[in-house]
C-alpha cells in the first residue's frame, strides 16, 4: 500500500517494525517511555500529519508509533484487523473510526487503546530481560506506600511549608483541587507501575484503586466512593483470606504486617 495512503503514524509504525534488528531497542524505548509517563497521548499521537522537526521528538513519535503498531499485529487476527481498519479508512475517510470498528473486541475508545498499549509495551519487554514478580506480602507493602499521599502546605502567614500525610479520602477532600488532582494524577501512574509486578489476585484491586483515582482527578465524589470503597472491600477480603496467610506462610513472611 503507498504510503501516502496511510495516516503518518502508521506508516512511520510499520516501518518500524520492518526492522528485525530494531525489535530490541524498539521495545525498550517504548516500555522507558510509559514507566517515565514521557510518552504522547495516543489521541495526539494519530493526529499528527508532519514529522517533528527535533530529533528527540521525532524519535519518540517514531519509536512510540512503531512500539502501537507492534500492540495491534499482536492482538488475536490483529494483522487481519488492521487491513480492514485500512479498507475502511479508503470507504470513510476516518482511520480512528476504521480503527476502533475493526478492533471493537479489544478495545472501545482511544483512552482504551493506550492502557492496553502502556500495559503491552512494559509487559513486551520484561518478558524479554525477566521481572520477576512480587510476592503477595511485598505487593501488600507497596500499595501501602502508594496509597499514602503527603499533601505540600504553606502556612499563610509564616510561608512556612509543612506536608500533611493522608490517604486517598483526605487527598479527595483537600481543599486546593488543583493540587489534589494533580497528586492524584501521579499516584494513578503510580499504581500502574505497580500493576506491572503485583501478584494478579492484586489486578482487580489495583483497577478500582485506578478508576477511584480517576475520580479525584475529575473531582468526581458519587464515582469516587464507589470505586474507593470497592477497592477497599476487595483488598480486605483477599488480605485476610487463609490463602494470602497460607502462601505467605511458604514464603516466610509474616502475614498482614
Amino acid at each position: 500500500s503507498p504510503a501516502a495512503a496511510l495516516p503518518l503514524w502508521l506508516s512511520c509504525g510499520v516501518a518500524e517494525n520492518l526492522s528485525r534488528e530494531n525489535a530490541a531497542r524498539l521495545r525498550q524505548f517504548a516500555a522507558d517511555t510509559v514507566r517515565k509517563g514521557k510518552f504522547l497521548p495516543i489521541e495526539q499521537l494519530v493526529t499528527i500529519k508532519n514529522l517533528p522537526f527535533g530529533e528527540t521528538e521525532r524519535e519518540l513519535f517514531f519509536k512510540e508509533s512503531g512500539s502501537v503498531v507492534d500492540f495491534l499485529l499482536g492482538r488475536q487476527d490483529g494483522r487481519s484487523k488492521l487491513r480492514r481498519a485500512i479498507t475502511g479508512f479508503r470507504v470513510e475517510g476516518d482511520f480512528g473510526a476504521s480503527l476502533l470498528f475493526a478492533f471493537a473486541g479489544d478495545f472501545g475508545a482511544l483512552p482504551e487503546l493506550q492502557e492496553k498499549w502502556k500495559k503491552f509495551a512494559v509487559e513486551r519487554h520484561e518478558r524479554t530481560i525477566g521481572v520477576d514478580r512480587m510476592t503477595l506480602s511485598e505487593t501488600k507493602r507497596a500499595l501501602d506506600g502508594v496509597l499514602t499521599v503527603n499533601i505540600p502546605v504553606i502556612d499563610r502567614d509564616t510561608l512556612e511549608e509543612s506536608v500533611i500525610t493522608t490517604d486517598l479520602r483526605g487527598l479527595f477532600l483537600h481543599r486546593h483541587k488543583g493540587a489534589g488532582q494533580r497528586i492524584a494524577s501521579e499516584k494513578a501512574s503510580e499504581v500502574f507501575q505497580l500493576s506491572l509486578r503485583a501478584r494478579p489476585e492484586y489486578a482487580p484491586i489495583l483497577q478500582e484503586y485506578l478508576q477511584a483515582l480517576s475520580a479525584i482527578a475529575k473531582n468526581d465524589r458519587k464515582v469516587f466512593k464507589r470505586h474507593f470503597a470497592l477497592a477497599e472491600r476487595l483488598r480486605k477480603r483477599l488480605e485476610n483470606s487463609p490463602y494470602f496467610e497460607g502462601e505467605e506462610a511458604e514464603n516466610g513472611d509474616t502475614p498482614n504486617e
